[in-house]
């Protein structure tokens, strides 16, 4: 407003203002990107009961990518996790390595929901049986198949993924999985603190700008029971 007041009297004050400290010029909004949509999700499920469960490297694709989704986890939390994160007494997975973990960044246990449970089990026991074969031992969730057993490189994580998106015929990123987490956990009714939580930020604002948001429709069911 003020620019274009000075602009109409022929005087640019706030551009040479600003071309002398740009770091005051105004960034443009950040849209919120769309999540894996749940019909994608249901998608994988539907392939995976296909494939063949045994095959180890199918396996650890499908359940890697499932797991994304349903703990929203963050490339490096998921790809970092060790076996012992894994609880399947409580079924929740702790996360130690998070954004930040050496500043302000705090480990967050995360569920991990019924209808993976079971691709979860499956993939424990090919693991296991796979690393017997080879005479081997890995303390990670998910390892690579390099010799040394060691956990995945970001970049694996994406050639991991890329076999589910040739099964399934759809390309996605790691980040539209996250975002689904925590439309689905929305849409189901979760409060948004509570999702926020889970998805480790600071405040549910984080959330709501740049991940998932109550939609319309839900806005629209909830404000018709109380009024």
């Amino acid at each position: 407003m003020l620019r274009q007041l000075l602009r109409y009297n022929d005087d640019n004050a706030v551009d040479r203002c600003l071309v002398r400290n740009p770091g005051m010029k105004q960034r443009a909004k950040q849209k919120r990107l769309d999540p894996l949509p749940e019909d994608t999700y249901r998608r994988i499920l539907a392939v995976y009961r296909d494939i063949d469960q045994y095959d180890f490297r199918m396996s650890r694709a499908f359940t890697l990518v499932l797991m994304y989704i349903g703990t929203g986890a963050r490339n490096k939390e998921l790809r970092l996790a060790r076996i012992g994160d894994l609880d399947t007494d409580r079924w929740e997975i702790r996360f130690e390595h998070v954004k930040g973990e050496d500043t302000c960044g705090e480990p967050r246990s995360v569920p991990v929901p019924g209808e993976l449970q079971p691709i979860v089990l499956n993939y424990l026991v090919v693991r296991d049986a796979w690393l017997r074969s080879h005479k081997a031992q890995s303390d990670a969730l998910f390892f690579a198949m390099n010799g040394k057993y060691s956990f995945l490189s970001g970049n694996s994580i994406r050639k991991i993924k890329r076999i589910v998106e040739d099964a399934v015929g759809e390309t996605f990123e790691l980040r539209d999985c996250r975002r689904a987490f925590g439309q689905i956990y929305l849409n189901k009714g979760v409060e948004v603190e509570n999702v926020s939580v889970l998805m480790g930020h600071d405040t549910t604002k984080t959330t709501e700008l740049y991940y998932c948001r109550k939609g319309e429709d839900r806005a629209i069911e909830a404000a018709k029971e109380v009024w």
